[in-house]
């Protein structure tokens, strides 16, 4: 077996009648009653497989494996119930028929270990998922001649659906299309005697020149402190570009940075940018996103300074969007001023004020002194005033916060007294209903 599996053909062929039977019956009239009933069905399997078994197991970072299928079968049942006359026979004929052909063929490799890379084919135009219909026939056979088949119509109510989702057909070059056709009358729809019945699903094949859908993934951590990433989706020799590649690269050092782009002729080329910033003077992210032509830059973090029992927080909040400011030529969008300035960029949103935190080497105390922290929009500014305080068994917090004429004082203690007694206090004092 592990040799035969490496080059595998199978064509697989067989057509059967598993069911013919026949009765007839006496009738006072002296007309025979007949009843017949036959059932036959088709299959046709197509494999052909290339799989080194021994290889895949000695070495499965680099597997590599193929195979095509392409099934297609058929399954019909028919009855007949008719009234021989002898040089004329007359009856009823129900017939079912279920219809399927499909195929395709893969092919896989991974890519020593940390990717795979797989092309999937379309051997066949059209995909029959599931084809069945029901007739109903009146049947007259002479004598001396061959049977002559009428279909049947039946004046009862009739439900058809039918349609082909193409919305996805630039991106796919594949529409799915449908069709449902039953009478509908109760449980009769349940019953092929009272009228035909059909549905059907299918995937048609509209680009002529899509052969195959290739995707490759491959992960690549093999240098330190740097990693990448690489999605491709792709219709090779299709005459339409259809061709998605997505590729990440991350790094540790000298500073944590991330970059993803994204390319389509579907949608404009999209670059995305992240950095983290931390260092003595300043923690802060900073992350720009490219697309086509726009640009939009955003920046969050705190400046640093003072020792390291208490250090001094001034937040950092920039951005820039297309409509009000261009793209730096050094492709990073900056802070207004000289270098190493502390002037901010005049923008709607902003924030600004200190925050320094107090803290006891070796221990779990920490204060957090909020001064004149503001929030200023266009509608809206908002100032924060107060201390927070955190200790091994004790959250306590006096804040002010200030809108406009308006404040709000929070005054709240939490502590731990002992094993499950604790003390709650929280006082919010708003000066509209003091």
């Amino acid at each position: 077996f592990m040799d035969n599996s490496k080059n595998m053909d199978i064509d697989y062929k067989k057509a059967r009648t598993f069911l013919d039977a026949g009765l007839t019956y006496p009738t006072g009239l002296g007309l025979g009653l007949k009843i017949k009933v036959n059932g036959n069905y088709a299959v046709n399997l197509k494999f052909n497989g290339k799989a080194d078994l021994n290889a895949i197991m000695n070495n499965p970072r680099n597997a590599h494996f193929a195979f095509q299928f392409v099934p297609s079968g058929s399954l019909e049942l028919a009855s007949t119930l008719a009234v021989d006359a002898d040089v004329v026979e007359s009856g009823v004929k129900v017939s079912a028929n279920l219809h399927s052909s499909t195929g395709t063929d893969l092919t896989v490799k991974v890519l020593d270990g940390y990717g795979v890379d797989v092309k999937l084919g379309l051997p066949v135009k059209k995909q029959e998922i599931l084809n069945f219909h029901s007739d109903v026939f009146s049947v007259i056979r002479e004598k001396t001649g061959s049977e002559v088949e009428t279909p049947v119509k039946f004046n009862v109510k009739r439900e058809d659906h039918g349609g082909c989702f193409d919305q996805l057909n630039t991106l796919t070059g594949l529409t799915v299309c449908g069709e449902v056709s039953v009478p509908l009358d109760g449980f009769k729809v349940l019953s092929p005697a009272y009228g035909p019945s059909k549905a059907s699903l299918r995937i048609e094949k509209e680009d002529e020149s899509l052969t195959a859908y290739h995707f490759r993934a491959f992960y690549d951590n093999k240098q330190p402190d740097k990693l990448s990433l690489e999605v491709l989706l792709d219709t090779p020799n299709s005459k339409t570009d259809r061709k998605f590649l997505l590729t990440a690269k991350g790094s540790m050092k000298p500073q944590k940075q991330l970059l993803i782009v994204m390319e389509s002729p579907l949608t404009v080329p999209t670059t995305f940018e992240a950095v983290v910033i931390d260092t003595e003077l300043e923690q802060a992210i900073a992350a720009k996103l490219t697309s086509d032509t726009a640009a939009y830059f955003i920046k969050i973090g705190a400046h640093i300074s003072g020792d390291i029992n208490r250090r001094k927080y001034e937040p950092i909040l920039e951005y820039k969007f297309p409509e009000t400011a261009a793209l730096s030529d050094k492709g990073w969008i900056g802070r207004k001023g000289v270098k190493g300035g502390r002037q901010q960029q005049q923008s709607a949103v902003g924030i600004s004020g200190a925050i320094y935190v107090e803290k006891n080497p070796g221990t779990a105390y920490r204060q957090y002194e909020l001064q004149s922290v503001t929030l200023n929009t266009p509608n809206i500014k908002v100032t924060v005033d107060g201390t927070i305080t955190i200790d091994a068994n004790l959250i306590a917090t006096d804040l002010k916060a200030s809108y406009e004429k308006d404040t709000l004082t929070l005054n709240s203690k939490i502590q731990k007294l002992g094993e499950r007694k604790y003390i709650a206090r929280v006082d919010i004092l708003p000066s509209k209903y003091p």
